[in-house]
């Protein structure tokens, strides 16, 4: 799994005022001992709330043409491992704070409607290229299963072992895919 960000240039006083910020967080996420940790949380965590919601901007990022495709700076998984799907056997399980778990298959997966997007893909791994992606909007499986009004993150755990949470605007922001195709020129 990746993430997309779009390109930003940070200037000094900026970095240094996010610095800052991320110090406070800090010294914040250290009071852990039960004596202050209700208290702290309940200060910290609408801090953290709305630091997340500055950096984490819910912009649209820029979309490429299909000529911008960069087929030959795209590597896929570059772990020892690389899962063999059985798209007959695949189910996509979403289960837990939600109203109606549900498991879907491969099939019923492709029955929503398909989103096809042309992006800059920059992977945790460290490469970057214009790619197209082609999937189902997370959100769409999202209003499927309903979560309850209290849920704030979304876990993803991949058939390879990889693991990672978002919040929840990012999770149902219109350029979130579920991606099961790509198409490489």
């Amino acid at each position: 799994m990746s993430l997309i960000l779009p390109k930003h240039t940070l200037s000094r006083r900026r970095l240094l005022q996010l610095s800052g910020l991320s110090g406070v967080g800090f010294l914040l996420g250290g009071c852990g001992t039960n004596l202050f940790s209700d208290n702290v949380r309940q200060i910290s965590e609408p801090l953290n709330e709305r630091l997340e919601a500055l950096l984490l901007s819910q912009k649209l990022i820029p979309e490429f043409p299909i000529s911008a495709i960069e087929a030959d700076k795209l590597l896929i998984n570059t772990f020892d491992f690389t899962p063999q799907i059985d798209p007959a056997q695949f189910r996509l399980t979403i289960d837990g704070e939600v109203s109606k778990a549900m498991q879907l298959s491969m099939a019923d997966i492709q029955k929503l409607p398909l989103t096809s997007t042309v992006i800059r893909h920059v992977c945790v791994e460290g490469w970057a290229a214009i790619v197209q992606w082609g999937g189902v909007q997370l959100r769409d499986l999202v209003a499927l299963v309903q979560p309850k009004s209290n849920v704030r993150y979304v876990y993803f755990k991949s058939a390879d072992g990889y693991y990672e949470s978002w919040d929840i605007a990012s999770a149902v922001h219109p350029q979130t895919l579920m991606a099961y195709q790509s198409a490489i020129r």
